[in-house]
């Protein structure tokens, strides 16, 4: 569920579906490239439904009228054109404007705001994030190992439940991407070089 901030204290907002992606941009942003806190607000959706009404009550908080950039992060899962058209609509119904196509900015006409939008893994396939962090872990040179495992148990590819089996792999297991983020296992000199460390970076320097 939504965590509710009490005020918006950054004039650019990265809002993303949940409490991993928040941990995972947290130790990428703030300390992989070294950006004060108070420079972008990460916040959590609490899940893909609730972005509209997020939003809303965003625009309601103090300090909201200072915000010159948002970026929205969201999965594609299915689809990554139906997740474009799905934040898209969010935004046309707050007034906000809309990019072209995902992974682009689009500025209102006062100049004054400017929104992006990125669908994980990378904007055209189905997916999530763990989608595209499957070749930034650490222990991706044991993929192999893992490929055996799902053959052998004779499923199929699932992000999510390969990233978890690549986490159990670490010195010290963890559950989450979140708390792997944290624990610097993975490489985020990979990372910066995808298409969402890139549109993280624009943004960034916007």
């Amino acid at each position: 569920m939504f965590k509710k901030p009490d005020s918006v204290v950054s004039d650019s907002l990265l809002i993303v579906e949940g409490k991993d992606e928040v941990s995972f941009l947290d130790a990428y942003i703030f300390r992989h490239k070294g950006l004060e806190k108070s420079k972008v607000q990460i916040i959590d959706a609490g899940g893909k439904y609730s972005f509209r009404q997020d939003l809303a009550d965003l625009k309601d908080l103090p300090g909201f009228d200072s915000v010159r950039r948002i970026a929205i992060i969201r999965d594609a899962d299915l689809s990554a054109e139906k997740a474009f058209q799905s934040v898209s609509h969010v935004l046309r119904s707050e007034s906000l404007p809309v990019p072209d196509r995902p992974g682009h900015f689009a500025t209102d006409e006062s100049g004054m705001v400017t929104v992006g939008v990125f669908v994980t893994p990378d904007n055209k396939r189905s997916g999530c994030l763990e989608s595209l962090l499957v070749d930034v872990i650490e222990s991706r040179n044991l993929r192999g190992c893992v490929d055996q495992f799902f053959k052998c148990a004779d499923r199929s590819f699932r992000p999510k439940q390969y990233m978890l089996a690549l986490l159990s792999l670490m010195q010290e297991y963890c559950n989450s991407i979140g708390l792997a983020a944290q624990k610097s296992y993975f490489d985020f000199s990979i990372f910066d070089r995808c298409e969402m460390g890139t549109f993280i970076d624009a943004f960034l320097q916007i």
